[in-house]
């Protein structure tokens, strides 16, 4: 048995006939592949299953919604009661799953499986493992020991696509030799190639002309060893406004800017919104800063925002978080 919380999960399942299952705010590959990988298992069982997300999904991850439609919804009108459970995945807070601070935890039945170390144990059961690489790696070990074999494309795919995306393609060093082994046991029925495809090798000619400005404004932090850039939504709506624009960068430049410890990608999506991708090089703990800045993530990946904040503030709020966190680590 990996997990003592198993069976106790296993057991509300059991219990429930219509299931919720969720995708966190700006969801990401691990996000999108759990969902469809544990909804394929729900399925399989007879359970009416729904995923449900607070934001689209990625054009990116969008071929995994072949698997099922990825509802998105709001929040504060989705009627819960007429669901029995709702499993929360990859999702360190209810700010996280709902992306809406008003937003009140439902009174449902609530699981939540997740690894980030930063998770607030918001569900009425809950099963974290923030050792391990991916939440579609600790999927892996719950379904062994609820005795499923993972067969078929259907759940190999998507849990495969979450730990490629989570894990930087295995750069991080979360990724042991324990996730070399269960994408390697993925790979007999997943297909790579179009993994890789969709997520690394199938950017947007806009999204590309975007990362130019991007670039363009690139500075370096010289006292804490930084890299920066920060765009306004002119800029940012002239191509079209693509949010994965953001992140895509951040993982291809800036996190690999010789002598820096971390990078940020700073864009204003709309008046009062301003969301920041954070990368780190070094190993610098990311998710430090994106936790001051109402998001979260890993120590390598992680995400923030300022709302309500003038453009020019926002970045000065960002900068001044960064610099708090880059002083801490430094004394620790």
């Amino acid at each position: 048995m990996n997990y003592p919380e198993s069976s106790e999960i296993l057991k509300l399942i059991k219990e429930a006939d219509r299931i919720l299952l969720n995708c966190h705010s700006r969801p990401d590959a691990d996000s999108v592949g759990s969902a469809q990988a544990l909804r394929q298992v729900l399925l399989g069982w007879g359970k009416e299953v729904k995923v449900i997300c607070p934001d689209e999904i990625p054009r990116n991850l969008k071929f995994l919604e072949k698997f099922g439609a990825i509802d998105k919804i709001i929040f504060r009108d989705f009627n819960f009661f007429e669901w029995d459970l709702l499993i929360c995945l990859d999702s360190s807070s209810w700010q996280r799953v709902a992306a809406d601070s008003d937003v009140k935890r439902p009174m449902i039945k609530m699981v939540v499986i997740d690894h980030h170390k930063t998770n607030t144990q918001f569900g009425d059961l809950n099963l974290l493992d923030p050792g391990i690489a991916a939440t579609c790696q600790l999927l892996i070990n719950l379904f062994k020991d609820w005795d499923i074999d993972i067969k078929g494309s259907e759940v190999a795919t998507p849990l495969l696509t979450g730990i490629i995306g989570d894990t930087g393609a295995f750069r991080f060093p979360e990724a042991d030799a324990e996730t070399f082994k269960a994408a390697l046991d993925l790979m007999e029925f997943a297909d790579k190639d179009e993994i890789i495809k969709n997520l690394y090798q199938s950017y947007e000619l806009e999204s590309v002309k975007l990362w130019g400005e991007i670039l363009e404004n690139l500075e370096i932090n010289s006292e804490y060893n930084y890299v920066w850039s920060a765009i306004g939504r002119d800029v940012f709506g002239k191509y079209g406004s693509p949010v994965g624009s953001k992140s895509e960068i951040a993982d291809i430049i800036f996190q690999s800017i010789k002598g820096t410890e971390f990078g940020m990608v700073i864009v204003e999506e709309n008046d009062g919104y301003v969301s920041v991708s954070l990368r780190s090089r070094s190993g610098f703990d990311v998710s430090e800063i994106a936790e001051k800045l109402d998001g979260g993530g890993h120590r390598w990946a992680a995400a923030g925002k300022v709302i309500g904040l003038p453009f020019d503030r926002a970045i000065k709020k960002i900068h001044n978080v960064a610099c708090d966190v880059c002083k801490n680590q430094k004394r620790n």
